[in-house]
């Protein structure tokens, strides 16, 4: 099923095939639970309407279904951000460009509760 909405937005009308998306790549963990027929649906049908724009995928949408319980959920979210951080990694070494911090940087300055906002 093909989004009409904000076409405009994406410069694609009935008449042109644009692919405004062509050299993006997406990687999507469509999230639902098998307890209804519309599964994971939304993301599903993003990762279509993705493609359908021109965006490749990074990797097969990956499903997570909250009927697994809490903590399989978490793990399969984990492997599917594992995967995409570790691409990111390799693409970038392959660039040659440094690599980004795995964690942000903490400050050390203590700022006097005076002096908060």
């Amino acid at each position: 099923m093909r989004c009409t909405v904000n076409l405009e937005d994406l410069s694609i009308d009935d008449e042109e095939e644009e692919k405004p998306l062509v050299g993006t790549s997406v990687a999507i963990a469509a999230l639902g639970s098998t307890e209804f027929a519309g599964y994971a649906k939304f993301g599903l049908d993003l990762t279509n309407e993705l493609v359908s724009l021109g965006a490749s995928l990074a990797l097969k949408t990956s499903t997570v279904d909250s009927r697994n319980g809490k903590s399989e959920q978490e793990r399969i979210f984990q492997q599917w951000e594992s995967t995409i951080v570790q691409m990111e990694k390799e693409r970038l070494m392959e660039k040659g460009k440094p690599m980004l911090p795995t964690t942000r940087p903490r400050s050390s300055k203590i700022i006097p509760s005076s002096e908060a906002v």
